[in-house]
Formats: structure tokens, C-alpha cells, sequence
């Protein structure tokens, strides 16, 4: 991404917030004009064309408030994978995003961490904690305009635990729950971060 002369910013100090907390407060950090484009891309995921994610830029044309990535995700050994998302992705989050619009639950990879937008949309909706970001986002992005894919080729990204993965899927269950309106679960981790103080 360097090399293709677009700035980096990592969020430097871990939040306790974990993933949504570090996406707001590298929000938070940054001095840009509204129509400024941001791209947010997780450090987990190692792409077959790196320079691929430009193409999540290019998506993002007028009317577009957001562009997640599609890809092709390969097993430790190369393959394609049979299911085209993640264990919750198909287990946990797909399920729930039909309930509220089918159109979100089609997205190839709704809960993709590469995705691009303006810094004006990203800085006018509330984000979630933890592994809430994702599904939070595409929520709260859907009323400020049309969502979009760009497939960026294949990835392999790190494979987790179950155990790990319980935590992520109860997080994106919390946070479809927190994002439709619905009450919280009691002892839920998941908190609505805003942007601006």
C-alpha cells in the first residue's frame, strides 16, 4: 500500500476496546477532509496481490459509502475453501444479516476487515467495540449509501482457535443485537463508540 503512495497509519497503543477501539481511535488520530478516502485493512491477512486493495478505492464512486472486500479464501495448504466466508461469518453473522436485509446477508465477505469509505461517513456513524466493528459498520453504513464489493483475489489469513472464535462470534452476535435497536445481552463486552468526542 506503501508503495503504491498512499499513507499508512497504524493505531499504535492497543485499546482495551480491542479492534473497534483501535479503528476509533486511529479515526480519532487522523486530519483529513471529509471526502477523504480511508482504507482499513486487518493485519492478519496476507493477500496473493497486495497491491490488489486498490481496487477497494476504486469502488468507492459517488453514491458509495462503503466497499468491503470479496476474496477467495485459501486453507493453510493453498486450496480454496468450499464456504466462500469465515466459520462466523456463516455460522453467526450471515444468519442474522438476512433477518434485516437480504442484500447484506449476499455480501460475499460481510465481515470483512478490508473495506474502504470516506473519512466523512466514517467519522458521522458509531462504531462498535471489539470483533463488533465489522457488523456494526455495515449496519450503520447502509443508511448513508450504497455498500459495494471489489473482489481483491485470493488470502490466507491466521487460522484461530474455536475457543478464539467463540469470543468473536458472541461479539458479532452482541453487536447485531446493539446495531438493529434490540436490547444488550447482560455482560455483553460490545459498547457504541463514537468518533468525535
Amino acid at each position: 500500500v506503501r508503495r503504491a503512495g498512499h499513507r499508512v497509519i497504524s493505531p499504535g497503543a492497543v485499546s482495551s476496546l480491542g479492534k473497534g477501539g483501535n479503528v476509533v481511535h486511529a479515526l480519532r488520530s487522523l486530519d483529513l477532509r471529509a471526502d477523504d478516502r480511508v482504507l482499513l485493512l486487518d493485519a492478519d491477512v496476507h493477500l496473493a496481490e497486495p497491491l490488489a486493495v486498490g481496487r477497494l478505492l476504486d469502488a468507492l464512486v459517488d453514491g458509495v459509502a462503503l466497499v468491503k472486500a470479496d476474496f477467495g479464501r485459501l486453507d493453510p495448504s493453498g486450496r480454496h475453501r468450499r464456504l466462500r466466508g469465515g466459520r462466523v461469518t456463516e455460522l453467526a453473522a450471515r444468519p442474522l444479516l438476512a433477518q434485516v436485509d437480504p442484500a447484506l446477508a449476499a455480501l460475499g465477505q460481510p465481515l470483512s476487515g478490508q473495506i474502504a469509505a470516506r473519512f466523512g461517513d466514517l467519522i458521522a456513524v458509531d462504531h462498535l467495540s471489539h470483533y463488533a466493528l465489522e457488523i456494526g459498520m455495515l449496519l450503520a453504513m447502509r443508511a448513508r449509501g450504497t455498500i459495494r464489493e471489489a473482489f481483491i483475489g485470493d488470502l490466507r489469513n491466521t487460522q484461530r482457535d474455536d475457543l478464539h472464535l467463540s469470543r468473536v462470534a458472541q461479539d458479532v452476535v452482541d453487536g447485531f443485537f446493539l446495531a438493529t435497536g434490540s436490547a444488550s445481552r447482560p455482560g455483553s463486552r460490545v459498547q457504541v463508540l463514537g468518533v468525535t468526542p
